[in-house]
């Protein structure tokens, strides 16, 4: 018969198999047996896994008096070829521009070379990788392709890459900036003072939000914010994405600056450590949106 032709083809461990009793995977209580199977349903244990903890997005209110500053014993952080740097900004001020605002310092000890973000005339935002005017020098921008100035009050995501020949701008996921240059003068400084908030030397202090700061100067390879998945790295459907509690979820691993948390937990999780709060911070509301 049947069973005969299958062991004579050498099916036989098929046959066998079949014939094995095979727990019903039923609801628990239930009691029917599986068709053709004489045995009664078995609940399954599945592996349980811990919860992942959980994200907010969130950020911190400056007042213009606050700021995260150090004009000595910072890092130090020697800058390569390939940075980036994903940051949500809210300006507060009156207007934009007055005074000029800083929400981030770094630079050497003595000379120029230094990275600036902060707001400037007509509406713009300008990140400098050198404050000298030599090439690459500082870099303005809007909020928007036209020349759509930043306005007061409103949130803002940036995201900046750059490397040996360039640098892109994008703000709330859209491109608004480029410039090419044969020479990055910010490769190979060293910087040992920081500003959050203001300079370094806590002057020229933001009034506004700022949250999920994520700095890496020395990426094992450019990225490339062209692409929309590199730039939902970091915010998706205008809101932020976890990156993780010291910000190594992008690219495994950990940048030098990632200041994430709201009031007085706002502070750096990433690996070159954190520096002095002057004042107090709160939490800043609504959550970071655009």
């Amino acid at each position: 018969g049947i069973r005969d032709c299958l062991l004579s083809r050498g099916l036989g461990d098929v046959y066998k198999r079949q014939m094995e009793p095979v727990p019903a995977f039923y609801f628990p209580t239930d009691t029917s047996p599986m068709p053709g199977v004489s045995v009664r349903p078995q609940a399954v244990n599945l592996p349980s896994y811990a919860a992942a903890p959980a994200f907010t997005a969130q950020w911190a209110q400056f007042n213009g008096s606050t700021s995260y500053g150090a004009s000595s014993g910072f890092g130090p952080v020697t800058a390569g070829q390939n940075g980036a740097m994903s940051v949500w900004l809210r300006n507060d001020q009156a207007t934009w521009n007055s005074p000029t605002a800083n929400a981030l310092d770094l630079r050497i000890a003595a000379g120029t070379q230094r990275l600036i973000l902060r707001t400037n005339t007509g509406g713009r935002m300008t990140l400098s990788l050198n404050n000298d005017g030599a090439n690459p020098g500082a870099h303005s921008f809007y909020s928007a392709p036209g020349n759509v100035p930043f306005v007061v009050g409103q949130a803002y995501h940036i995201l900046a890459a750059w490397t040996a020949t360039g640098i892109t701008v994008y703000v709330n996921g859209v491109l608004v900036y480029t410039a090419t240059w044969t020479s990055h003068v910010l490769n190979g400084s060293v910087l040992t003072q920081l500003g959050v908030g203001g300079l370094a030397t806590n002057s020229a202090r933001w009034t506004g939000a700022i949250g999920h700061l994520w700095l890496d100067l020395n990426l094992p390879a450019p990225i490339d914010f062209s692409v929309a998945a590199n730039r939902e790295d970091f915010a998706l459907a205008g809101v932020p994405v976890n990156v993780g509690p010291d910000g190594s979820l992008v690219n495994g691993t950990v940048p030098e600056l990632y200041f994430d948390g709201a009031g007085a937990a706002w502070s750096n999780k990433g690996s070159a450590g954190n520096v002095t709060l002057t004042g107090t911070l709160t939490a800043a509301t609504p959550a970071p949106s655009y």
